[in-house]
């Protein structure tokens, strides 16, 4: 944990030497243009393979990407994405050798 919380820092630090006065800016709002609909896997962070700075891509990952019409989180996310955030492209990403998706074949949901 203690390595986590020295890379945030650096991270913080980086960031406001780079841009002076970015990190008090984003805490006041952020305005993402794009949202990332993605799987929960480590190996996959949104901001790793885009290269993005923080706030451009909103986030709302899971295991496998799954989206749901009846689910509760995904709805939230999506409709705090669009309605308040204005994200104008929405990002749905799946990759190989999905772990979730392999569980969901082998072992199929029953009704």
């Amino acid at each position: 944990v203690k390595g986590l919380l020295n890379s945030e820092k650096k991270f913080g630090q980086h960031l406001e030497k780079a841009n002076p006065g970015f990190l008090q800016q984003s805490a006041a709002s952020q305005n993402p243009t794009f949202m990332l609909l993605g799987c929960s896997d480590s190996r996959v962070s949104e901001g790793t393979i885009f290269h993005t700075q923080p706030g451009i891509m909103f986030a709302g990952r899971n295991v496998a990407a799954q989206y749901y019409d009846d689910d509760t989180n995904g709805n939230a996310v999506l409709t705090y994405a669009t309605h308040h955030l204005g994200v104008q492209h929405i990002i749905v990403m799946g990759h190989y050798g999905c772990g979730g998706v392999a569980a969901a074949i082998t072992s199929p949901m029953t009704s």
